[in-house]
């Protein structure tokens, strides 16, 4: 777990100084060589609480590397969605969608988060 995690920091260091394909293909190398589910949700459950107070480019990196879980990550995106803050559930949204097809079981949540009148979810 803590080989992950280090693994998972240094690639949020140099993220501000590749390119997003680049960052992208190495999110993907490091979520596919941890092979422990409970290591995964952890994870992820750590880059998903980051949406909510992250910007920019650290963001959009944390983003980079919850997608590149692909459908592993759904659950903790729509438990994002039901009860995140604000900033948060807009972070799951724009992962979800990031994560493509992969992510059709979280529709119910993103259809509601459609439908709503909150300016909460607006960009």
């Amino acid at each position: 777990m803590k080989k992950a995690l280090f693994l998972f920091a240094v690639l949020s260091v140099v993220s501000a100084q590749w390119g997003c394909k680049t960052i992208q293909s190495m999110d993907e190398k490091a979520s596919s060589m941890v092979s422990d589910p409970n290591t995964k949700q952890s994870i992820m459950s750590k880059l998903v609480g980051l949406l909510g107070k992250q910007s920019g480019d650290q963001k959009e990196s944390t983003i980079s590397k919850i997608a590149a879980f692909g459908s592993q990550a759904v659950p903790s995106l729509v438990n994002a969605l039901k009860g995140g803050d604000k900033p948060t559930q807009q972070g799951a949204l724009e992962t979800l969608g990031r994560i493509g097809p992969a992510a059709k079981p979280a529709e119910p949540e993103v259809q509601k988060a459609a439908q709503s009148t909150d300016k909460g979810y607006c960009y």
